[in-house]
């Protein structure tokens, strides 16, 4: 038998000419998707659990094109795969391929995890799903976080030619008996090609052993084997410690391994901070080193932390409250305990915000929940624990892993679990929304001008405007209408020479500024009561036809101006003030006075608002 790439003739009457990761949900955050399918399957494959996984990311610059075990002939492939392509996205990524190959030294990504049991040999196996087969996966221990069997998809995306090869050290018991393999094994993912004989190709191809003999195509690419790896570059086999390699080949990294890199740490650092802290997980990415040692996390989010998403909860937020003790929440089903809830939480927000951050127990990150009950902006982590809750929520996370499916119009949920993720949302919210709850006669001060509300609430972090920004708005005259045979204005005209030629100046108009206001004698306060809110304010000069305007802002930071559709009224105890779009306006203030302005609403309102105070000047 030969090691050697095997492509079957291709017997479909399709062909597949578009590169099927370009557009995929991995595709398009592939650094941050493959950072965290390839984290969570070494945690499921975890050996001794008085120790933690360990995983290491090692970019190998020295590889030749001939060092990769059948480089070469890859190199062939992808040319006739570019010459086939007839979607321009995918001529392009295997031209780029090409270009990668003939450099010379082709970048490979290692990442290798160790206190792993390794990928258990046979074709019916976990070797087996894990190389072959699509939408299978094979988990070692109930309630792991990868069970659609397509993450395994994420390291083809990396590599620039779709080629990755995979190296294990396994251990495993048959019939009470441990044994041990060494396997490797290469798979390419392109589309249909022609060979130099005019036959169409299969898109996929494997590097083994080819055993053309046996008649179940099953079988007829085989692994290399323990001492038969001697005769491959020791880069691609696995002798050491026990455990799993992924090796993907032509890594485009010759100008990124920096940003590279912090991509991947941010990723790490957002997804499974709760594992290494815990000590489940220890990390090493290009010789940067964290783990479960006293502020490893800490400082390398100061050194290399930059969020790869918009994220709901602000990661410093999480790092400072998952330090205190947390609340130990049980999770019943029909009066039967299925698990706990460990959860941090801290009733303020850097960014102001109302999630909480669902973590299994694993230790990654799974999504985050809103709680728009809530009366002030909060920070919370919530620790899934117990093996019969987290083997119930595994069957509602996506293929992605990010968030939890509730509703499915092609296959029947476990109501189990549908009840179970229930159950512990309903936990967390109740404890959330009772320890955010604002008594009705807290006042807030807002310190200075376009200044964030909370009403009711605390007072919040203060964003200020420069109090020397002005916006001019001029008046604009309204088109007169022409006199019946008068010259068109758009017509230019000839003067006689007994005519004076007109002057083209514009007049000059006198333009009134609005600028905002920024000193106070008394700093304006703002107060709930059975009307609505009292605003109270005094300036320190006199101003007339004065202006409030009043901003709603969502839990997201966004301006949604919600606040117009329900502001009803303005009065204090000489007039009432006329109300359009969440301003009021024609105020008149008078220095030394105190104003306070009685402001009613349709409803009840719970979210974040900002006021300005605006006046014009001549």
């Amino acid at each position: 038998m030969a090691y050697r790439w095997y492509f079957n003739d291709e017997l479909s009457p399709s062909d597949e000419l578009v590169d099927k990761f370009a557009d995929s949900k991995f595709g398009m955050d592939k650094w941050t998707s493959f950072s965290r399918e390839i984290i969570q399957n070494s945690l499921d494959a975890r050996d001794d659990y008085n120790k933690p996984v360990e995983v290491v990311f090692d970019l190998n610059k020295d590889l030749t094109l001939q060092d990769i075990p059948g480089g070469e002939y890859i190199r062939d492939v992808l040319t006739n795969c570019a010459k086939k392509a007839t979607n321009r996205q995918t001529k392009q990524a295997y031209n780029k391929g090409i270009e990668i190959l003939d450099k010379m030294f082709v970048y490979c990504l290692k990442v290798s995890d160790y206190n792993t049991k390794g990928v258990e040999t046979g074709r019916d196996k976990a070797w087996g799903a894990f190389v072959f087969d699509e939408g299978v996966s094979v988990k070692q221990r109930p309630g792991s976080a990868g069970s659609h069997g397509v993450g395994k998809k994420v390291p083809f995306i990396i590599s620039t030619c779709n080629t990755v090869f995979y190296a294990t050290k396994n251990k495993y018991m048959v019939e009470e008996t441990e044994h041990s393999d060494m396997l490797v094994q290469g798979k390419t993912t392109l589309i249909n090609w022609d060979d130099e004989n005019g036959n169409r190709k299969s898109p996929k191809g494997w590097f083994g052993k080819i055993n053309e003999q046996d008649n179940s195509p099953k079988n007829r690419i085989l692994p290399v084997s323990n001492q038969e790896t001697n005769e491959l570059n020791p880069y691609f086999v696995r002798k050491d410690r026990f455990g799993t390699d992924v090796i993907m080949v032509g890594v485009n990294a010759y100008d990124s391994e920096e940003k590279i890199k912090q991509t991947i740490i941010s990723s790490i650092l957002e997804n499974f901070f709760v594992a290494i802290k815990e000590g489940t997980l220890k990390v090493n990415i290009f010789g940067e080193k964290i783990d479960a040692n006293e502020n490893s996390v800490e400082k390398a989010f100061a050194k290399w932390y930059n969020p790869t998403d918009a994220l709901h909860n602000s990661l410093n937020d999480l790092l400072k409250i998952y330090s205190t003790e947390p609340q130990s929440i049980p999770v019943k089903k029909d009066g039967e305990l299925i698990g706990h809830i460990d959860l941090y939480f801290q009733d303020s927000s850097e960014m102001n915000r109302k999630y909480y951050t669902v973590i299994r127990e694993h230790g990654m990150k799974i999504c985050e929940y809103r709680i728009n009950k809530a009366d002030k902006a909060f920070s919370a982590i919530a620790v899934i624990k117990g093996e019969n809750i987290n083997t119930l929520l595994s069957e509602l996370e996506n293929a992605a892993h990010d968030t939890f499916v509730t509703s499915d119009d092609d296959m029947d949920l476990n109501p189990d679990a549908l009840k179970a993720l229930r159950l512990v949302k309903e936990s967390i919210e109740e404890y959330i929304v009772n320890n955010t709850k604002i008594d009705d006669g807290e006042d807030q001060t807002i310190d200075g001008l376009y200044d964030m509300l909370a009403i009711p609430g605390f007072t919040p972090k203060i964003t200020k405007k420069d109090p020397r920004t002005s916006v001019r708005r001029n008046k604009v005259n309204k088109k007169k209408k022409r006199e019946p045979n008068a010259p068109n204005p758009q017509t230019p005209t000839t003067p006689t020479p007994s005519e004076p030629t007109p002057s083209t100046e514009p007049k000059k108009r006198k333009v009134k500024t609005e600028k905002m206001y920024n000193t106070y004698a008394l700093a304006p306060v703002l107060l709930k009561n059975e009307e609505g809110y009292l605003l109270r304010v005094q300036v320190k000069h006199d101003m007339k036809d004065c202006e409030f305007r009043i901003h709603s802002i969502n839990s997201d930071e966004k301006v949604d101006n919600s606040i117009a559709d329900i502001l009803v009224s303005a009065y204090d105890n000489k007039k009432k003030y006329k109300v359009v779009d969440g301003c009021i306006s024609k105020i008149k203030l008078n220095k030394n006075e105190v104003y306070e302005l009685q402001i009613k609403t349709s409803r009840e309102i719970r979210y974040r608002l900002t006021t300005e105070l605006w006046y014009k000047e001549a």
